[in-house]
């Protein structure tokens, strides 16, 4: 049965992952009415008024809104697949555990929850320090 589980995540990641390639993909020829490229000129020369979207897309010399939605579109859904995908993951993992692994592996958690805590305490402190040295 379990084989079954580890075959089904299997074919989703692949799935997801031909999915992706296939959307990065440059397309082959310009869609119909986009014969011609926008006048280039001032802020619009990248074709965005600003930030937007994630690398390598953001980095396009010219995406025009829709095409923004849409890569937007794709990779809030791709991002929910892949989380939808480790939470399964995990919960089978779980499944296979015995108490004591569990137990063991909460530990091992909350251990590094608060190794991560001491951090960013650490950093804040050195960030207070540095203010108050510039406000010398």
């Amino acid at each position: 049965m379990s084989w079954i589980k580890s075959l089904c995540v299997c074919a989703a990641s692949l799935m997801i992952a031909g999915s992706v390639v296939a959307w990065a993909e440059p397309p082959t020829s310009q869609p119909a009415g986009h014969d011609q490229q926008p006048p280039m000129s001032g802020s619009s020369a990248k074709g965005t008024s600003g930030k937007w979207g994630f690398a390598p897309y953001n980095k396009l010399s010219y995406v025009t809104e829709e095409q923004k939605q849409k890569i937007n579109d794709i990779h809030r859904k791709a991002m929910a697949e892949r989380k939808a995908i480790e939470e399964k993951e995990e919960a089978d993992i779980m499944a296979v555990l015995t108490d004591a692994q569990k137990s063991e592996l909460e530990k091992m958690e909350a251990e590094r929850k608060a190794k991560n805590a001491e951090k960013r305490a650490e950093q804040k402190k050195k960030s207070e320090d540095n203010d108050h040295e510039k406000d010398k």
